[in-house]
């Protein structure tokens, strides 16, 4: 709801019909009138699956990087000659 909501053309539209002078508002009469595309239910377990799989990805490769990071710091330290943290 709120990528749909944050949308330039919503967000364009709201700026148009709101005539307060607070913060922009949406009626939900406005909102109910919308069609709000969901994706089927299938189309979103598999971008859940795809994500969590690049999360554990990204974590079992944390160690390496940490690591190889110490390496520079430490080859830095030692041809500078100062202490890099």
């Amino acid at each position: 709801m709120k990528v749909i909501l944050n949308q330039e053309s919503i967000r364009q539209e709201v700026k148009r019909k709101d005539t307060s002078n607070t913060m922009p508002f949406i009626s939900s009469k406005e909102l109910k009138r919308r069609h709000i595309s969901i994706s089927p239910t299938e189309e979103q377990q598999t971008i859940v699956k795809a994500i969590q799989e690049e999360m554990q990805f990204v974590s079992s490769n944390k160690w390496p990087i940490e690591m190889f990071d110490q390496k520079i710091k430490t080859k830095k330290s030692m041809v500078w000659g100062v202490k890099v943290s």
